[in-house]
């Protein structure tokens, strides 16, 4: 069977979820693309100068009628910033970023109906432009899409007018603009330097990675502002180390549950997993299954597909495989890669299996029967005691972390008051899931921190002690256990030792604040400004070479 899959704040007080309201509300100001019919009175409101229907009009026209289409779009002059974009598209797709970059079939799905006009681009640059001067977001948003991609009745791609078309629709209120930004600022470095839309040289494209990622981040976070779901779990993302000078988890923790909060489905699925695996956050089994069926209902295919696991396992919920070919199948319909677990299903006659020939028809049969049906319910376990805080003191694995004892609920903490508590000593590290396991012989195993410590100091390259460096960070975000800092020393000689010294510098500098006293750092970061020269030494006798 396939492995669970993840592409994958608590509110604090009253005022909190106010605040949250009064956003929302700002949220709803965003301008997106919605669908639209065709209709000779929108052509007539167009002629007359309306925004919107000129907009409007321009897709029709973009689009055509069905069967007018051009069979090849004409492609842009192959050149050397054609070639810099593509490699920056693929680093995008590599990425996972969700793009909808300039494509009739985009077009077309946000028209309902039949358009009874042939496809024109010429007409269609000519109201889309005219939109755009009359200050439609969404105009502009989409000349910037056919100015990027250089297709579609543009001569060739022309980076500075898409980008000058994007930051436009941008501030006029579009949030897809901004996300387009951001994909710009994380994929296309090289191609913004040759453009000149970055004051950088081509040679210096690794020095300007981390500024242009910056401003990516910036993007992002101002299509939040609009309220993007999307651009909130991007910066996640970010804050893993994707994005940003230095990984931040409770970062990282923070925007995935803000993308959560504004309905991202597969926001919610990797939060799923997060809470199951106890990273960043207090591990709590049972929240887990809460939002990974809240994900599952919102449709994601990878949150429907990990109950199918769940259940075909017996893992977090009791064994069931006939539930676990049902939410499989429903995975697979939407999108999921998973025929192998539908394979496994059919070999072992789940659903009625044997009655069929083939494993075709089997699917058939699901197709027929399960289409259209509505996710099965699932059944929560009871709330179970997890982490002891006192003597007689536990913390219940419920979503609000109620402090019990004797069984009785004697006060609601908020998850920002455990943690100070945690910080200042009033709770041990072992209410943060980091207590002592027993083996199954009986005998008790070491904390699993210092299980991850010892291999990394056992770890015989850099590459390998520095996963462990990542994994202690992602156990312990609040350094309950004192190995924060002896991990970013760790991982700034690892980037010391790949010549990549604006990261050794920063990691240092995070070592030396959390620990002020601490030598090998001190010595670490007076040796690296040596290092720095050198290395700015060899480079230029290289160009001169």
């Amino acid at each position: 069977m396939r492995k669970i899959y993840s592409n994958s704040e608590w509110t604090k007080t009253f005022f909190c979820l106010c605040a949250m309201l009064i956003a929302q509300f700002a949220y709803s100001q965003n301008i997106k693309e919605e669908p639209f019919s065709y209709s000779p009175d929108l052509l007539s409101t167009a002629k007359k100068g309306n925004a919107d229907a000129m907009y409007k009009i321009g897709l029709c026209y973009y689009v055509g009628k069905t069967g007018t289409q051009n069979s090849a779009v004409k492609k842009s002059k192959t050149n050397q910033a054609k070639t810099l974009r593509n490699i920056g598209n693929l680093l995008s797709t590599l990425q996972g970023i969700n793009e909808q970059f300039n494509g009739t079939d985009r077009f077309a799905i946000l028209i309902q109906n039949e358009i009874p006009f042939a496809q024109n681009y010429k007409k269609a640059l000519k109201y889309l432009q005219k939109a755009a001067d009359k200050g439609s977001p969404l105009a502009m948003l989409t000349l910037g899409d056919i100015y990027y991609s250089g297709e579609g009745g543009v001569k060739q791609a022309d980076l500075k007018k898409a980008v000058m078309l994007y930051t436009k629709s941008g501030e006029s209120g579009c949030s897809e603009a901004y996300l387009r930004l951001a994909n710009i600022y994380s994929t296309q470095h090289a191609w913004l330097i040759k453009e000149g839309i970055e004051n950088y040289k081509l040679r210096d494209v690794v020095k300007a990675m981390y500024p242009l990622l910056q401003k990516a981040l910036n993007y992002n976070k101002l299509a939040v502002e609009l309220g993007s779901a999307q651009a909130a779990y991007n910066i996640n993302h970010a804050y893993l180390g994707q994005g940003t000078t230095v990984a931040d988890y409770q970062e990282s923790l923070k925007w995935l549950r803000r993308a959560n909060e504004l309905g991202y489905a597969r926001a919610t699925t990797e939060l799923a997993v997060r809470y199951q695996l106890g990273w960043g956050t207090m591990q709590n089994k049972r929240f887990a299954l809460q939002l990974m069926w809240q994900a599952a209902s919102k449709g994601d295919a990878a949150a429907m597909h990990n109950l199918g696991e769940y259940y075909y396992h017996g893992a977090f919920l009791p064994k069931d495989r006939e539930k676990a070919v049902q939410f499989f199948f429903l995975a697979n319909k939407k999108g999921q890669n998973n025929s192998s677990s539908l394979s496994a299903c059919y070999k072992e006659g789940l659903h009625n299996a044997a009655k069929y020939s083939s494993e075709q028809e089997w699917f058939a049969a699901l197709e027929k029967e399960l289409l259209g049906a509505s996710l099965p319910e699932i059944a929560l376990p009871k709330p179970q005691v997890l982490y002891t805080v006192a003597a007689g003191d536990v913390i219940s694995d419920c979503g609000s972390f109620s402090i019990i004892k004797d069984g009785i609920c004697v006060t609601e903490r908020s998850y920002d008051a455990i943690i100070k508590d945690m910080n200042t000593g009033k709770l041990t590290a072992s209410a943060y899931g980091f207590s002592t396991t027993l083996a199954d012989d009986g005998s008790e195993e070491q904390p699993i921190l210092n299980q991850i410590g010892e291999k990394m100091v056992a770890a015989t390259d850099v590459l390998s002690a520095f996963s462990y460096c990542l994994q202690m960070l992602q156990a312990d975000p609040f350094n309950t256990m004192g190995y924060k800092a002896i991990v970013y020393y760790n991982m700034a000689v690892f980037y010391h030792n790949y010549n990549d010294f604006g990261k050794a510098e920063a990691y240092l500098k995070k070592a030396l604040e959390i620990e002020p006293e601490f030598t090998a750092a001190k010595e670490s970061l007076a040796l690296l400004d040596k290092s720095v020269k050198a290395a700015n030494k060899a480079e230029k006798k290289l160009v001169v070479n």
